[in-house]
């Protein structure tokens, strides 16, 4: 009966030969029975006649499985479609994506824009069929939205540095003069009731879920008086140029206004102190 089938539809798949044979035979069994799993008779008559106008179904040989990928990563999706003469549109949240008309979706750096529910419209030339979609997560690369900033805090005071970023952050790690902050993993930080040993320079690690890494601008904690203007090491009550000048002869010849990290000490890093100073302003 099936080669019989075949020689009039010859584009018919075994599967479809199957198909047929199993929904035109005779149901002998006891109620419950079906033709699949038992008590059936082929019946060649009925086969023949569907055969005649019966439409190939599409397949799907691979079962859809939620995706979630990293932000610039190539997005793949393939259900393994089997069916005849077939056309292809892929939608995203209900919305048709009008370059997707493959078998397979392929999206080349994939941006958060990209997350949605994916859902494949197959056509052929008899039937319209939506195969169950996928539902695609992309993780955002982290970024520093704005800087931490440096302070002046008088000593016993609290000091707190803040840092802002976009993108799908895992966890944030805190330096002091280039030593990790044990337990320091949040967007704020804050150290409590200063003291000269505070004092120095400070920057975070930004992670990402994806393993993404973007490092902070380094802000300087420096003790004092809110009234001191430490950038202005001439000691003229405005910030200029001069200042630097005035800065360099202090470091040449190791005088106080060259410590402007307040760590009570006078070394190269009391000139990045400075700029950061400098750039930050006085009351």
């Amino acid at each position: 009966v099936a080669a019989l089938i075949k020689s009039s539809r010859p584009e018919l798949r075994p599967r479809d030969l199957r198909d047929i044979l199993y929904e035109s035979s005779d149901d002998l069994g006891a109620t419950g029975e079906d033709d699949v799993f038992g008590f059936g008779r082929v019946n060649s008559f009925q086969a023949v006649q569907l055969a005649a106008t019966y439409c190939p179904k599409v397949y799907t040989e691979n079962e859809p499985t939620d995706l979630l990928i990293c932000e610039g990563q190539t997005l793949n999706i393939a259900f393994g479609i089997a069916a005849i003469n077939p056309t292809y549109q892929w939608f995203r949240d209900g919305q048709m994506l009008a370059s997707q008309t493959g078998p397979a979706l392929s999206i080349p750096a994939a941006a958060p824009a990209d997350e949605g529910f994916y859902t494949l419209e197959v056509t052929t030339d008899c039937r319209v069929e939506s195969i169950a979609g996928t539902m695609v997560l992309v993780n955002e690369l982290v970024a520093i939205a704005s800087q931490p900033a440096s302070i002046l805090v008088e000593p016993g005071q609290d000091a707190v540095f803040t840092i802002t970023t976009t993108g799908d952050v895992n966890e944030y790690l805190w330096f002091h003069n280039d030593i990790a902050l044990p337990g320091e993993i949040f967007s704020t930080l804050t150290i409590p009731s200063v003291s000269e040993d505070n004092a120095g320079a400070y920057f975070c690690w930004v992670i990402g879920f994806c393993g993404d890494l973007e490092t902070s601008d380094q802000a300087f904690l420096t003790l004092g008086s809110p009234g001191d203007c430490l950038p202005d090491t001439n000691n003229d009550g405005v910030l200029t140029p001069t200042d630097f000048t005035a800065w360099i002869n202090a470091f040449n010849n190791n005088l106080p206004e060259c410590d402007q990290n307040g760590n009570g000490s006078c070394t190269p890093t009391d000139f990045t102190a400075w700029i950061a100073n400098f750039n930050a302003g006085c009351p």
